[in-house]
């Protein structure tokens, strides 16, 4: 554990540095490639694990998740992507940027993308993202909100961290991070905000939906905030469940579980018929999207 606390010296999620910093484990190459990067994922899952794993640590930090990533320094204005060394250079913003995985596809990075292009549509709070082009492929990216604008952390805590909760097993309700969320924030706008991302998820089919993809940010001043929906995509969950039950339903939920959910959390119903209306309309809004893309739109089942 030392060892690997080490490698992530400065690098790691949130406002956390680990000294002393293993130099070599954190250090990344002169020539930082994102479609070298890219290759060696795919490498991994062919099992060329000698190979290529210490290149993918050093990119990804503590990145976490499913899918390899790396942290990088991206510039919004040129598109030029390179290492994420600090201090990061005038024009460049600390990012992410998402592989995909063998599991997934080719085209899980352009997938993502028209998710977070219609979670934005609809009114939700999300990070600014692109989709980056290379040789190896397109890919996923999004700025990273654990680092304020001049470089500085803030802490970040997912749901299942505050809650000590392990995310990896389903039969958690929505409601939990209700509860939490208002606990910490008492802003009923954060709480509206929950909502929308939950109806997101039923109608645009992420059902992995668990804890860990619910986080709230602390800034220098010790306040709490929630932070932009991430992880977003479309995605099954454990034997097809939505992780998150919604109501009690998890199996299959809709609209009229949503509205049980509101009443529940303290959502008007006003208030909940209109961000079921929004996801509504992102679902309709997500084939055309794709074919925009070169994609095919994934398989949904009707609601």
């Amino acid at each position: 554990m030392l060892e690997r606390f080490a490698s992530l010296g400065g690098d790691g999620l949130g406002a956390l540095v680990f000294e002393p910093c293993d130099e070599e484990a954190s250090s990344h190459p002169r020539d930082f490639r994102l479609d070298i990067l890219a290759r060696n994922a795919w490498d991994f899952h062919d099992c060329r694990v000698e190979d290529v794993l210490p290149a993918l640590r050093r990119a990804a930090g503590s990145s976490g998740g499913a899918r390899p990533k790396a942290n990088v320094a991206f510039n919004p204005a040129t598109g030029e992507v390179s290492a994420p060394e600090e201090p990061i250079p005038s024009g460049f913003e600390p990012w992410i940027v998402k592989f995909n995985a063998r599991a997934d596809g080719k085209n899980a990075g352009a997938i993502e993308f028209a998710y977070a292009e219609l979670a934005a549509e609809a009114g939700a709070n999300v990070a600014p993202h692109r989709l980056i082009e290379t040789k190896a492929g397109r890919f996923f990216a999004t700025r990273r909100f654990d680092r304020a604008p001049g470089g500085q952390r803030l802490h970040l805590h997912s749901a299942a961290g505050l809650l000590e909760a392990d995310f990896r097993t389903p039969g958690d309700e929505y409601a939990l991070i209700f509860r939490l969320s208002a606990a910490l924030l008492r802003d009923a706008a954060a709480q509206r905000e929950l909502f929308l991302r939950a109806c997101l998820n039923v109608f645009l089919h992420n059902r992995d939906d668990h804890l860990k993809n619910f986080s709230f940010l602390m800034d220098a001043n010790g306040r709490w905030s929630l932070s932009p929906f991430y992880d977003f995509t479309y995605a099954d969950g454990p034997g097809g469940w939505q992780t998150l039950s919604v109501a009690g339903e998890g199996a299959n939920p809709g609209a009229e579980d949503l509205l049980r959910l509101a009443a529940q959390v303290g959502i008007s119903a006003n208030d909940a018929r209109d961000a079921i209306d929004r996801a509504r309309a992102a679902r309709s809004r997500l084939a055309p999207l794709c074919r925009e893309l070169g994609v095919r739109p994934p398989k949904m089942q009707s609601l």
